[in-house]
């Protein structure tokens, strides 16, 4: 699929190569695989929580430990001394902070000794459920398996991380029966990216979420009758993102879009929908129920029970805080959506954030194809504001103190599995260019990510080693 489609066209060498699929495996590959090694270690948002919890996982560790108000589990003391002693001094704006590289030489020969251990808190991964860590920890039980030094095992863990979204992706583009080059876009967003060349679990929330909107943007649109199969990938699919995080349990309504004539009977589009809807949730509620014995304020001055009773007894209120919130960071937000990398403390030249925004918005527009249905559209701005007002809301109730004026804690890369539904309702079927546009617009697009990605590449080095 080309950005502008004309059915009369004929396909040179070079629109057949330069495609989204080929563009994303090819520029997601090369620079993915560069910033796995060039963010230094746990130096992407949360790494070294996420590395915890992915590591007891690797061992079997379904549900942490708690002692008193400490939520976490027994790790290697080797593995504990290399996340504190590998780059202290580096996060959170330390301009002048930088990775020692003698210090990562002596860490990457650090030996596990997986058996000497030391008790290490970890409550905001802790509560998790293993859904969003399989690639992690299998990188992790190899590496264990080798008997690797800690160091490596992060690395390990982040070549599979980077590997299971690039492969996702991929497949989601090519499920996608309109806006190839647009998902393309949003996954090579350098935040995205980012993240999936780390051991975040927003890595694999990011490509499931993409995936499961492509398959369900196909079966919309296909001719043929819905397949069992069908069914239970999207039930899998759903049930696993809202495993990942509650919020994404919206996703399950996306099946709307999916017209009823596809199946025998209304009964049994209703039916389908509602265990859909029934078993996504319950999986949230189960885990929660599982894991509620781990769950403790992340914050001293966080309250979720006060926070709850504060809201619920003034929506109006609350509702002006969000308000009041997002305008007043709305700039932080869009930048950090896009790209700010590291512990915020990586910020991005404006044309890389501002090109990224023209560059979405005009394809949005002008990438041809189907025509989204307009009560689609609806569904889609439902979920896509649904889902901002959930994410608020969770950060509300565990970081913000009882009765703030805002809310703490909220970053744009939060917002990216919502991304596609609200760039999709720029869909049109008016708006056609020329055959002759065809190659500039999908040229344009290519040489504009490779601009750019290498750009954000200078300023990781720079930032982290020069």
């Amino acid at each position: 699929m080309t950005i502008f489609q004309n059915s009369t066209s004929t396909h040179s060498w070079y629109e057949k190569w330069i495609t989204p699929g080929n563009t994303f495996l090819i520029v997601g590959f090369i620079f993915g695989l560069a910033w796995t090694f060039i963010t230094p270690p746990f130096q992407a948002p949360d790494e070294n929580l996420h590395f915890c919890r992915s590591f007891e996982l690797s061992e079997g560790g379904l549900i942490a430990q708690r002692f008193g108000e400490a939520v976490g589990d027994s790790l290697p003391k080797s593995l504990v001394e290399s996340m504190e002693n590998i780059n202290p001094g580096v996060k959170f704006h330390s301009k002048e902070g930088r990775q020692d590289l003698e210090i990562l030489q002596k860490y990457l020969r650090l030996p596990l000794n997986k058996d000497d251990k030391v008790f290490y808190s970890f409550p905001s991964s802790a509560i998790y459920a293993p859904a969003a860590y399989l690639p992690q920890l299998l990188g992790i039980w190899l590496g264990k398996i080798l008997d690797l030094p800690p160091l490596l095992l992060m690395y390990l863990g982040r070549l599979a991380n980077l590997s299971f979204w690039i492969v996702v992706i991929s497949l989601a583009i090519k499920l996608l029966p309109v806006g190839r080059w647009l998902f393309m876009v949003i996954a090579l967003m350098p935040m995205n990216l980012f993240l999936a060349a780390s051991l975040n679990q927003d890595a694999v929330i990011n490509s499931l979420s993409m995936l499961l909107i492509a398959y369900l943007l196909r079966l919309s649109t296909q001719e043929c009758a819905v397949q069992r199969r069908d069914l239970v990938l999207v039930g899998m699919l759903a049930i696993l993102l809202a495993l990942s995080k509650p919020v994404n349990a919206l996703f399950s309504f996306l099946f709307l879009m999916v017209p009823k004539n596809r199946f025998g009977s209304s009964r049994d589009y209703l039916s389908y929908f509602a265990v859909l809807v029934f078993s996504t949730f319950a999986a949230v509620v189960l885990w929660s129920a599982i894991a509620k014995d781990v769950f403790v304020s992340l914050m001293p001055w966080s309250s979720y029970k006060g926070q709850m009773a504060v809201v619920l007894s003034n929506p109006l209120d609350y509702l002006m805080v969000n308000i009041r919130t997002f305008w007043t960071y709305k700039g932080l937000y869009l930048k950090s959506h896009v790209g700010q990398l590291g512990w915020l403390d990586t910020v991005l030249p404006g044309w890389v954030i501002l090109g990224y925004y023209l560059l979405l918005g005009g394809i949005s527009l002008y990438e041809n194809g189907l025509k989204i249905p307009t009560s689609v559209k609806y569904l889609f701005a439902v979920i896509f504001v649904g889902g901002i007002l959930g994410i608020s809301l969770s950060l509300h109730l565990i970081c913000s103190p009882v009765g703030a004026p805002y809310i703490h804690g909220i970053q744009g890369r939060y917002f990216i599995p919502f991304a596609p539904l609200f760039w999709l309702l720029l869909n049109n079927g008016y708006i056609r260019t020329k055959l002759d546009s065809i190659k500039i617009a999908n040229f344009a697009v290519l040489l504009f990510l490779l601009i750019a990605l290498s750009q954000v590449t200078f300023v990781m080095i720079e930032r982290y080693y020069l």
